[in-house]
């Protein structure tokens, strides 16, 4: 399909699911924001006041943890049956699949940049950490709405061909949020068990904007390095997914 003509079905499609979901209601919006505002309360409340964890900037880390998980996890649950659902669609009409899963994403993408904007950049106002580090998430963002696209992308595809793919999703979700750094920091593992956050591809897409309360660049600079080949090497697995069963695809719709 021509570049230009898949460009401007995602962008087409993209303004019609915010339409969709803001038409005559200001309910979505304010839900966007309420959602990650109720979900931080309750955790910045259970983790430093119940279970008292000493972390400094707490909030402010948490904060950059679980904005962008929201929209990992959400994105994926979303968009893991969107090519079954949209079967009938694809098979009318000359859309191509990725279209329908990148719209999803990048309307996902509008919700979790509003979020940014309207909760987290006050509270770094706030912070007593440089405004100017801040400007760095840029490049982590770039490199996290790759990732989600290319692993929303492979999901779907593989959906199509194994329908328990989206369930074993949501319970891989729910497991990887306690098994990845979002509200504990990553030396509060014990040693033995560190690996496994090495191998968690959640954390080494978020673990960028957390460290951008590193006091050492350095480590911010690795970790926002191994994000980026992290969404090449995502992006070229769903592209190769996509190019061996996409024959198939439309039979198994």
């Amino acid at each position: 399909m021509n570049w230009q003509i898949l460009k401007d079905q995602i962008f087409a499609l993209t303004i019609a699911n915010m339409k969709s979901r803001y038409r005559n209601t200001i309910s979505g919006i304010i839900w966007v924001i309420l959602n990650p505002i109720i979900m931080y309360g309750a955790q910045s409340y259970a983790f430093s006041h119940i279970l008292k964890l000493n972390i400094p900037n707490f909030n402010l880390f948490l904060l950059l943890g679980l904005l962008p998980w929201l929209f990992i996890s959400q994105s994926i649950l979303m968009s893991a049956t969107m090519l079954v659902n949209s079967g009938a669609l694809l098979k009318s009409y000359s859309i191509h699949p990725f279209v329908v899963v990148a719209s999803q994403v990048l309307d996902n993408m509008f919700n979790f940049a509003l979020a940014f904007l309207l909760i987290l950049i006050p509270s770094a106002f706030f912070s007593d950490i440089p405004l100017i580090r801040f400007f760095w998430l840029i490049v982590p963002s770039f490199s996290l709405v790759i990732s989600v696209i290319s692993l929303c992308w492979l999901i779907s595809v593989l959906n199509v061909f194994f329908r328990d793919t989206a369930f074993v999703m949501t319970f891989i979700l729910n497991v990887s949020f306690f098994l990845t750094p979002i509200f504990y920091p990553v030396n509060m593992i014990n040693d033995d068990y560190r690996w496994i956050v090495k191998f968690n591809i959640f954390h080494l897409i978020i673990s960028p904007f957390q460290n951008i309360l590193a006091s050492q660049d350095q480590v911010l600079l690795e970790s926002t390095a191994i994000s980026l080949v992290v969404s090449v090497g995502l992006a070229a697995t769903s592209f190769l997914v996509w190019k061996w069963r996409r024959n198939e695809l439309f039979r198994y719709l």
